[in-house]
C-alpha cells in the first residue's frame, strides 16, 4: 500500500504520475479496468498516468468514491528546492 507523509504542492502537469500507475498495478488492474472502474475513458486515464493531463477535482472525487480506503492527499507531493 502506498502513503504520502508530506503534502505540499499538486502534482502538476507533465509530471509522470507513478504512484498512480503502481498503484493500479498493485491492484491488478489494466489501463482499461481502471477507467471504468473510474467511469472515465481509457484515454483520459492515461494522460493522467503518464503526466500528460493534471488530475482534475472530478477525478480525484472518482477516484476517492471508488477506492476511499486512499488518502486522496497521495494526488500531492512534496516538491525539494535546492
Amino acid at each position: 500500500m502506498l502513503y504520502l507523509n508530506h503534502t505540499v504542492s499538486v502534482v502538476e502537469r507533465g509530471e509522470e504520475m507513478e504512484w498512480l500507475k503502481k498503484f493500479r498495478n498493485e491492484q491488478g488492474l489494466t489501463l482499461n479496468e481502471m477507467a471504468e472502474k473510474l467511469g472515465i475513458s481509457k484515454s483520459m486515464y492515461e494522460k493522467v498516468e503518464y503526466g500528460d493531463r493534471g488530475a482534475s477535482v472530478q477525478f480525484i472525487k472518482r477516484f476517492k468514491q471508488v477506492f476511499p480506503h486512499i488518502d486522496i492527499n497521495i494526488f500531492f507531493t512534496e516538491r525539494l528546492h535546492d
